[in-house]
């Protein structure tokens, strides 16, 4: 199955407390940096649907050349996920996308910088 999608490091950030979190402010909390990308989620769960069929999933994406592409190709090296399609051009790091909020029920902020190709 070939794939043709994004393939971002997804970045969430929630305060530890129920304070109120403001721009500019500063409150104790947690951030997680997770895989995603809607091409990289479908071919996560195309690579699970394929075990053991003896056919795989091949992304064809773009990933930046630096730490946050090489733990994204590094993700999907460990799903079992082919990811010879992936396109590391220099220059402008990893796309991320970045939630903050008080939880994941809750979303205050969304932010997404794009690297351009």
């Amino acid at each position: 199955m070939v794939v043709i999608g994004g393939c971002v490091l997804d970045i969430q950030a929630a305060p530890s407390t129920s304070a109120d979190v403001r721009p500019g402010g500063s409150v104790p909390g947690s951030v997680k940096q997770l895989p995603g990308g809607v091409g990289r989620n479908i071919a996560e769960a195309a690579t699970k649907l394929l075990a053991g069929s003896g056919r795989e999933a091949l992304l064809i994406s773009v990933v930046g050349r630096d730490a946050a592409g090489d733990s994204l190709l590094a993700s999907c090296s460990q799903l079992g996920c082919v990811e010879a399609g992936t396109l590391a051009p220099a220059g402008p790091g990893c796309a991320r996308a970045a939630a903050v909020g008080a939880g994941l029920a809750r979303l205050q902020h969304h932010h997404c910088c794009c690297a351009s190709a």
